[in-house]
């Protein structure tokens, strides 16, 4: 599923960090994105949920980094 594995590059996890938000393997992640299974319904509900919050986090965390410089400030660390 290249959607599936777009969306969790764009929110900054890896299969791993992903699967394990979800309590599956890092290869049960895999098949889902590489198409060799389907995630049940639920899980997908699950997971689209878990990758918009992930996002919105990365999302205001650059934001905080952004108003950081502009204010001349040094950057936070991860």
């Amino acid at each position: 599923m290249a959607r599936l594995k777009r969306l969790r590059q764009a929110s900054g996890l890896t299969q791993t960090l992903a699967g394990a938000a979800l309590h599956t393997p890092r290869r049960t992640w895999q098949t889902w994105e590489d198409g060799e299974a389907r995630m049940h319904r639920v899980i997908w509900q699950q997971a689209m949920s878990l990758l918009e919050a992930a996002q919105q986090r990365a999302a205001s965390e650059a934001e905080a980094q952004a108003n950081l410089a502009a204010a001349g400030l040094p950057a936070l660390e991860s």
